[in-house]
């Protein structure tokens, strides 16, 4: 009997970590990849609906592969990697934020310049990287490092209220975190002070309801890969890329609020559906102007400035080659009236040394016949 009690208390443990691990991967899965409210999520999902659901689970990768030669990374127009190896990339900035920086710290400020210029080199020894990049890139390691962050802290404040939360909470317990460490976060995401700082964002949060469906693909790589796919030579636009990232498997809207901002883009003339110019198009003539910082439907690290400069480089780029092909085409007329009248110099040459040689002929119609003819 006493071996059959343990046998099923073994078995719940697993039970517990097996839903943990899935809880983890669901969040990862639907993770906002453009959110800037991070910081705390909508409430947990039951578990029962979980427990259906395999996730795919944590990332693992070697810090430092030890291969010569680093990995190529493919970047659109405003430096955001694309392609196959972006996938390897953001699973392996991921990883670095679980080997560098710890969640005990308050925020990412508070990082050592030491470990940061570590993260760079370990970064630099896998990937090329280049040093115009550092900034963006820092960027995306902060976010990266408060949106697990935040995941963490919302399955402690869960655990918490069940009937076992010691038990609860040591099994959530990463494994690339010791127990001091564990304790600490712990102890400061169950305080008072940061229980209300929490209320205030979920609350925040729930004010949210123009989800994406893209999950960790995000607006550059989803632009990369309707590029590819499409049969048209067209340039897609951000309207384009705003409507397929929030629209489920079976082509339905991902909430009613989408839905109805899909309507009102599809409603918006026929010429601000086709435009790049991110002033007067569809998503600016539904949504308003930009935000400082940021643009919609087109990914993390794009500033409406960044925009303004790419489309005034990408005018430029087409006013230049609309005067080398002006250019070409003037080159191709003179060669043209050069080789008539090449051809006409050389027909009076040939008619001159003619009547040279025999005074007596005249050219009628073509022919040479004598002058008494």
């Amino acid at each position: 009997m006493s071996k059959m009690v343990k046998k099923r208390g073994k078995g719940s443990v697993a039970e517990i970590q097996e839903n943990i691990t899935n809880k983890l991967s669901r969040m990862d899965s639907n993770n906002s990849a453009n959110s800037s409210e991070d910081l705390h999520g909508k409430e947990p999902i039951a578990d029962e609906k979980i427990d259906k659901k395999k996730g795919r689970g944590a990332s693992k990768l070697k810090m430092v592969s030890g291969q010569d030669k680093r990995k190529e990374l493919e970047r659109n127009e405003f430096g955001q990697p694309i392609g196959d190896n972006s996938v390897k990339y953001a699973s392996f900035l991921g990883c670095m934020i679980k080997e560098f920086v710890p969640y005990t710290l308050d925020g990412w400020s508070d990082i050592d310049e030491e470990v940061k210029d570590r993260m760079w080199s370990c970064l630099q020894m896998t990937y090329k990287v280049e040093d115009w990049e550092k900034k963006t890139i820092f960027q995306k390691l902060a976010k990266l490092w408060r949106d697990r962050k935040s995941k963490l802290q919302i399955l402690v404040r869960e655990a918490n209220t069940s009937r076992v939360a010691s038990r609860d909470l040591s099994l959530l317990k990463p494994e690339f975190m010791d127990q001091n460490q564990w304790d600490l976060f712990v102890q400061r995401t169950l305080s008072s002070t940061f229980q209300e700082k929490s209320a205030r964002f979920r609350a925040m949060r729930e004010k949210q309801d123009h989800i994406h469906t893209m999950s960790r693909r995000g607006y550059a790589r989803l632009t990369h890969i309707m590029e590819k796919t499409s049969p048209m030579d067209t340039k897609i636009t951000r309207s384009q890329v705003w409507i397929e990232g929030h629209k489920r498997k079976n082509g339905e809207p991902s909430t009613q609020a989408v839905g109805e901002k899909m309507k009102k883009i599809l409603e918006c003339p026929p010429e601000s559906q086709n435009k790049t110019n991110i002033v007067d198009d569809a998503i600016s003539i539904v949504f308003g102007n930009e935000a400082r910082g940021r643009v919609r439907g087109m990914g993390f690290g794009v500033t409406p400035s960044k925009v303004g400069a790419s489309m005034q480089q990408n005018g430029m780029v087409q006013q230049l080659q609309t005067i080398v092909q002006n250019v070409q085409q003037q080159m191709q007329e003179m060669r043209q009236q050069n080789q008539l009248e090449m051809q006409e110099m050389r027909s009076m040459f040939l008619q001159s040394m003619r009547q040279q040689n025999h005074p007596e002929q005249i050219k009628v119609k073509g022919k040479w016949i004598s002058r008494g003819s």
